[in-house]
């Protein structure tokens, strides 16, 4: 029996797996080469070209003021995905 679909199948969904993580690290990077304070990929959820940052109101501002020049980093590096605010 060849197994070979199944294989190409589960390809797929490892794929995107990755293709998640890629842009969750993506994210986490360019967010701190802006602010300067270390991200965890916990931190980060994104749904829809929209990302949601979990943390304290004062990264949330921080993030808030550079958000213009984050998004223009992110729409030059990532091709798959687009972003489109920050929350």
């Amino acid at each position: 029996m060849d197994y070979n679909p199944i294989n190409n199948f589960l390809d797929k969904f490892r794929n995107l797996l990755l293709n998640k993580q890629q842009n969750y690290s993506l994210v986490a990077d360019i967010i701190t080469k802006h602010i300067g304070v270390t991200i965890k990929h916990e931190a980060i959820k994104i749904k829809g070209g929209v990302i949601y940052i979990t943390g304290s109101p004062v990264l949330k501002s921080e993030i808030m003021v550079h958000k213009p020049g984050i998004l223009a980093d992110l729409l030059g590096l990532t091709s798959n995905q687009k972003f489109t605010d920050i929350k």
